[in-house]
This record gives structure tokens, sequence and C-alpha cells, in this order.
């Protein structure tokens, strides 16, 4: 991943304003982790309507009276079979949790205190820079979240953008099927009662 933080950033950025930043990429890291809870909502919702609708053509299908409407259902059975499996093997899975910001462990090691005063700073300086660092440690950490979750909620799109076409796509065909049948039924009626 590209280091965000440079050395010129870390020397010259002051307190006040690492703090602005943390607290600006603090709100949109919770934001994308709310966006990720409630794509995984609506992905749930999504799939047990599609399991629904594909157990009630699954009965269909078995007591379907005509070869029209078996063709229909079959069709309309094959494509939500796809869309769920996409559903299922693709986007349904809880990701890892991470929370925002930098756990104390990581804010608090020994090894950064003694590099602060082997370079000659006294307290207040050490606290100073200290406190810098671990504001742009968080910011940094931040950014980790929001990449993550942004390539999570990218990746969950192209697959339910997938099984939205199949249903489509099923739909079309499953209409086209439907009009075929109704034409060669009302032909049919139209040649049987000519004659």
């Amino acid at each position: 991943m590209e280091k965000i933080i440079t050395g010129k950033v870390r020397k010259n950025l002051n307190e006040h304003t690492a703090r602005i930043i943390l607290e600006r990429s603090d709100r949109f890291a919770s934001s994308t982790l709310e966006q990720l809870r409630k794509s995984t909502d609506r992905a749930y919702t999504m799939a047990g309507f599609l399991l629904t609708v594909f157990i009630a053509l699954t009965a269909f299908v078995f007591s379907s009276p005509s070869l029209w409407q078996l063709s229909t259902a079959a069709v309309l059975w094959a494509g939500i079979f796809i869309a769920l499996y996409i559903m299922i093997n693709q986007v349904l899975w809880i990701h890892p949790f991470r929370h925002t910001g930098n756990e104390p462990r990581n804010m608090i090691q020994e090894e950064n205190i003694d590099r602060l005063l082997k370079n000659g700073h006294n307290q207040e300086e050490m606290n100073a820079i200290y406190s810098v660092n671990t504001l742009l440690d968080a910011i940094s950490y931040n950014q980790e979240i929001i990449d993550r979750n942004r390539s999570i909620l990218a990746n969950r799109c192209d697959h339910i953008e997938k099984a939205m076409t199949v249903i489509k796509c099923t739909v079309i065909v499953a209409t086209i099927i439907t009009v075929i049948s109704f034409l060669a039924s009302a032909l049919g009626m139209y040649h049987g009662s000519a004659i």
C-alpha cells in the first residue's frame, strides 16, 4: 500500500491540523463501515427473496399442467438458481471487523520514547512529537480501513450486478416464451373457430 504519511509530513504537521484530519478521517472510516453493514443487510434481504421465489418456482415446475408453463417456469427457475448461487457464493459473507483508530498498546511503545530521548529532545518536545506521530498513525490506519472497505463494497456491487443481470435476462426470456405461448394459443383458437 502507498505510504500516505511521509517523513516530511511528520516533521512539519502540527498537532492541531493532525487532530482536524483525524476527526474527518474517523468520520469517513465510520461512514464506510456503516455502508458496508447496510450493504450486507440488503444482500441478505435480496438473497432471502430469491430463495423464496426459487422454492415457489421449484414447486411450480413439478406441478406445471402444460408444456408452455413448464418452459416458462423452468427458465425462471434456472435464472433464479444462478442468481442465488452468485449471491450465496460471492456476496453473503461477513467481513472481518476492524475498529477505527489505533489500539492503546500501539500508541504507547517504549522504543519510540527511547528514540526521541536519543535524539536529544526534552520531555516537553518529546511529548509534542509523540502526540503528533500518534495522531498521524491513527490517520494512516483509518486510510487503510477506508481503502479496504471501498474494495469490499466494489467487489460486492460487481457480484450483485451480475446476479441482477441474470435475473433481467431470465425475465426477458420468460416473457418471450409467455408471449409466444399466448400467440400460439390464440392462433390455435382462431384456426379452430374458423374451421
